[in-house]
């Protein structure tokens, strides 16, 4: 064994060692990101199925759509957006 390493210089060694290493890195860092996207669509698809389950269960207890939309809006973080201005309303132009 010892023959076999002694054949080659340190020079060599270290080309060889930084050429496995870089392999080894691109490597990794492809499967970690594979990985990572096969596991955020899996959450997307878990939170898709509790976001239907409990649209099924609202329907069950008989909630209008409106009601349906402003629980899902609220869920997520963003309020239902109501009109800022009614619409049978007609701003006064300006004086100037």
């Amino acid at each position: 064994m010892w023959e076999y390493i002694s054949q080659y210089s340190p020079k060599e060694w270290i080309g060889f060692a930084a050429t496995v290493g870089g392999i080894l890195f691109l490597v990794i860092s492809v499967v970690s990101a594979q990985w990572a996207s096969v596991r955020r669509a899996e959450m997307r698809a878990l939170q898709a199925e509790h976001e239907l389950a409990l649209k099924q269960q609202m329907i069950e207890r008989g909630m209008s759509s409106d009601e349906i939309a402003r629980v899902l809006a609220a869920g997520q973080g963003s309020a239902v957006k109501k009109p800022r201005c009614r619409e049978d309303s007609v701003d006064e132009p300006a004086k100037v």
